[in-house]
């Protein structure tokens, strides 16, 4: 097998498990079910990463690695906002560990959060930060390309007074599960993406309800653009994100 062995920014490991079958799409070529599969998998991953696994050992990692590649995974896209092709396909632990560790946006989320002059801050945000499509996965940024809905959404909340004590409090809604939810690039601002079944309603209905039900109960006003299905979420730093504890076992 011939391997593109160019790094990128998030991965775990430039060599590891998850890495070798997602970026390469080995399981949609080689069914680990098959000892003969199995055996030359193995080796293949081991000559790859210099590893010594036995097959019962790839075995074991790769089906549980399985049951991470089964959840939901949305387009990553590479600065400026102007740009409409997507980079790569992520999954939302790895959304979650890039927007923890300061290596990645630490720096220029800094940079922003320390421009006073709005537009000037809005133009860097648009140049200088990635960004990804949490409904799903897309050819280009456009409603009518839209390859697989993710059955997740990304809320917007602006200019929040207490940041800590709106986190909380979505984190606790018991009618909607929080799957993620992290400060905004700007640093007075939260964005909450939680679960929806696009085989029960479409996208907007739910976006319609979700504003609905959270003006209501709690007072809380939505960015309206999270009704696009396309709708740009800008990845920043949050050394406090917060995951849904289920992605984490």
């Amino acid at each position: 097998m011939k391997y593109n062995n160019q790094k990128t920014q998030f991965e775990p490991g430039l060599k590891d498990l998850f890495t070798y079958l997602s970026d390469f799409r080995i399981l949609d070529f080689y069914d680990i079910e098959k000892f003969e599969d199995l055996k030359t998998l193995t080796k293949d991953y081991n000559e790859y990463s210099n590893s010594n696994l036995t097959t019962d050992e790839f075995y074991s990692n790769v089906k549980i690695i399985q049951k991470i590649l089964n959840l939901p995974k949305f387009s990553f896209f590479r600065k400026p906002i102007q740009n409409i092709f997507p980079y790569r396909e992520i999954y939302l632990e790895q959304l979650y560990e890039i927007i923890k560790n300061p290596k990645y946006y630490g720096k220029v989320t800094n940079e922003l959060r320390n421009i006073e002059d709005k537009n000037e801050a809005r133009k860097f945000k648009s140049f200088n930060f990635d960004f990804v499509t949490v409904s799903g996965t897309f050819t280009k940024r456009n409603a009518l390309n839209l390859v697989k809905h993710s059955n997740l959404m990304v809320l917007d909340f602006d200019n929040i007074p207490n940041i800590n004590e709106t986190k909380r409090l979505l984190v606790s809604v018991t009618q909607l599960e929080t799957q993620m939810c992290f400060v905004s690039p700007s640093g007075n601002g939260l964005k909450w993406i939680v679960s929806v079944d696009t085989k029960l309603h479409s996208h907007e209905i739910f976006f319609k309800g979700f504003q609905n039900y959270l003006t209501k109960n709690f007072n809380l006003e939505i960015d309206p653009s999270g009704k696009d299905v396309c709708r740009a979420c800008f990845i920043c730093h949050d050394p406090d994100v917060f995951i849904n504890p289920k992605y984490l076992k």
